[in-house]
C-alpha cells in the first residue's frame, strides 16, 4: 500500500473516531525505516507468547491519542498557553 493512501486511509478513521490515529511525521518515520533495529532483541517475551496471555483484555476498550494524552487534561481545568490549541501535558 502507498503510504500517502494508508496516511489517508488513518485520517478517515481518526474522523470517524474522532481521534489521531497517525500522524504524517509516524508515517514519515516508518518509511525511514526508525523502527526497526540490526541489533538483537532484548525483549524476553515474544509477540505469540505476550498475546496468548493477554488475549483476554486486548479490544475490549479504545483509548485513542487525544483522550489519552489531551482531553483529560482539558477536562480537568488546565488553561493551555496555545489560545484554545491542544497542548500536551507532561
Amino acid at each position: 500500500m502507498l503510504p500517502s493512501l494508508g496516511f489517508a486511509l488513518t485520517r478517515l478513521v481518526g474522523l470517524l473516531l474522532r481521534d489521531v490515529v497517525l500522524t504524517r511525521d509516524e508515517v514519515d518515520g516508518l518509511m525511514a525505516g526508525l523502527l526497526t533495529s540490526g541489533a538483537a532483541p532484548t525483549g524476553r517475551t515474544g509477540l505469540g507468547v505476550w498475546l496468548d496471555e493477554n488475549a483476554d483484555g486486548l479490544g475490549r476498550e479504545y483509548v485513542g491519542e487525544l483522550r489519552r494524552n489531551y482531553r483529560s487534561k482539558l477536562a480537568q481545568g488546565h488553561k493551555s498557553k496555545n489560545r484554545g490549541r491542544l497542548q500536551r501535558w507532561e
